[in-house]
């Protein structure tokens, strides 16, 4: 009898511990993007001097370099530097829609899922060449709290962005612009996700071209000011 009672006895426990495990377990979808951001980056040497000529370097977690997401004016031929006093400028515009989302699901606090956080791109800041610092771009904009405050720029749809050769179509400019992402061994999420804005660019610069926008606006950044110092 007692054998019986310690059994069924095991048998609630069982369930009452996978019932507290479904409670604690929940799954989610979301949705999001990047904030518009102006970064001002001032980078100095071990003395406190500013190093001029740093440059810019963004990349996926496999290697693949990124162009104008989530840095909308970072382009080949267009590489973010560090001016003589030090200081490299780099923009995000939310330009349309959502960016990004995933899905993620929570176990007794853990996470479990590859898209529970935004995508993860690496900027890579090189001097002649030779990497000196890197930072996840979501870092460089909410890993420590600092100071805020809003800036106005006049945006050029056509200077940030692939640029259109003379006579090409409008299918043209966007297989173009896709071209060098289509060719690439590896597929990421950061890819697509930047394929999609280049996109959301490329249809920009197609209503600038129709005469339904302005080749440029006037466009709200949350500045924010970050010291690097190079070791």
């Amino acid at each position: 009898m007692k054998s019986r009672t310690t059994w069924i006895l095991l048998a609630v426990g069982g369930v009452a511990l996978v019932l507290a495990q479904i409670v604690a377990m929940s799954s989610m979808r979301w949705d999001g993007g990047f904030p518009d951001v102006e970064l001002q980056l001032s980078f100095l040497d071990g003395n406190g001097s500013p190093v001029p000529g740093v440059e810019l370097q963004v990349e996926d977690p496999v290697g693949n370099v990124v162009y104008y997401f989530p840095v909308t004016d970072y382009g080949p031929g267009q590489i973010p530097t560090s001016d003589a006093s030090g200081t490299m400028v780099l923009r995000h515009l939310h330009i349309q829609g959502l960016e990004f989302g995933g899905s993620c699901t929570l176990l007794f606090g853990f996470e479990f899922g590859s898209t529970c956080d935004s995508p993860a791109y690496l900027c890579r800041f090189l001097l002649n060449g030779k990497e000196v610092h890197h930072s996840t771009f979501r870092d460089l904009i909410w890993a420590a709290p600092v100071p805020k405050e809003e800036v106005v720029r006049n945006w050029s749809w056509l200077e940030h962005g692939p640029s259109r050769l003379p006579g090409e179509t409008d299918e043209a400019l966007v297989e173009r612009a896709f071209q060098d992402e289509e060719a690439r061994p590896h597929r990421t999420r950061e890819t697509m996700v930047a394929r999609n804005a280049i996109l959301s660019i490329v249809e920009c610069q197609m209503e600038v071209a129709r005469g339904a926008r302005p080749a440029s606006e006037e466009q709200t950044f949350t500045l924010i000011r970050r010291t690097i110092t190079l070791k």
